[in-house]
């Protein structure tokens, strides 16, 4: 196949490259060049995909498949994190409008395994790991979703999907794992034997916590009213279309690997530093706040 990525130097589109190479297929990546480097064997087209003649240089080839994580402009130049859902939107409808029924559509949500620089699917197992018989500060939320889906996983969906010529619009999305699994199978990989101890959502938040993502954050963890189902969505039709979720257990282990070798004292984009964790767990011995 000769297969176009939009961006392509960054996680998933450098995986999907990656992977595509490793096929035998010929890879033009299509980007500024400014997040990394292209994967190995494929070709770099550099150019800003936010200018109007980005393109010039991709125009002249039939493409079998392309790859298009983009951004679509929508009211204003940039779309930041307050405006991600309607960008997306607007980027499906553009797309739809250029090749009908012909798009294939993945919705991903949580993307996660080696790799993961945004620190949120390897906090877990690399906190049981880093301090193996010290206390672990988790949110008694036994039953909030966790959902992961391994980016080799989806890389490969991808491609597979291209090659076999599948459209429509799926959720590419993970299994859903109660918040409680999630934190003891990360326990067992990172040999975590040291006590749990659960602080009630309330408390955490009073204390500055914050969900989900993001620094001195507890990551995975969602308590915000109306996102209940962002973690819990079927997946069974991307499923249904060929897209295989390996163990939770092999994602774990893989990750930790990663997380290993970035070091598991660095300074994380999600998740507790070991000093404010310390903290917030004599404070709540303490008791020194009000329930």
């Amino acid at each position: 196949m000769d297969l176009l990525v939009l961006g392509g130097t960054a996680w998933l589109g450098r995986e999907v490259s990656r992977q595509a190479v490793d096929r035998g297929y010929a890879v033009t990546c299509l980007a500024r060049g400014e997040s990394g480097t292209v994967a190995a064997g494929a070709v770099l087209v550099a150019a800003d995909r936010r200018e109007s003649t980005a393109y010039d240089r991709a125009v002249d080839r039939d493409w079998d498949a392309v790859i298009a994580p983009v951004l679509a402009p929508i009211d204003i130049d940039e779309a930041g994190r307050e405006r991600y859902g309607e960008a997306k939107v607007a980027c499906e409808q553009l797309s739809a409008a250029g090749v009908g029924d012909r798009l294939l559509i993945a919705r991903a949500g949580l993307i996660g395994g080696p790799g993961d620089h945004t620190g949120r699917c390897g906090y877990w197992v690399a906190r049981a790991a880093r301090d193996p018989e010290g206390a672990m500060l988790v949110p008694d939320s036994p039953n909030v979703p966790t959902q992961v889906v391994d980016v080799r996983d989806l890389a490969s969906w991808l491609l597979d999907s291209a090659q076999a010529e599948t459209t429509g619009t799926y959720d590419a999305v993970g299994p859903v794992v109660p918040f409680d699994a999630w934190i003891e199978q990360a326990r067992v990989v990172g040999g975590h034997t040291g006590p749990v101890v659960r602080a009630s959502p309330a408390w955490l938040l009073e204390h500055g916590v914050q969900a989900y993502m993001g620094p001195q954050s507890l990551a995975m963890w969602s308590v915000e009213p109306g996102w209940e189902g962002f973690s819990a969505r079927s997946g069974a039709a991307a499923r249904a279309a060929g897209l295989h979720h390996r163990s939770r257990t092999e994602l774990l282990v893989d990750v930790l690997a990663w997380e290993r070798e970035q070091g598991l004292d660095r300074s994380r984009n999600a998740g507790l530093s070991p000093t404010r964790e310390h903290e917030l767990l004599v404070e709540l011995a303490q008791g020194t706040w009000a329930q």
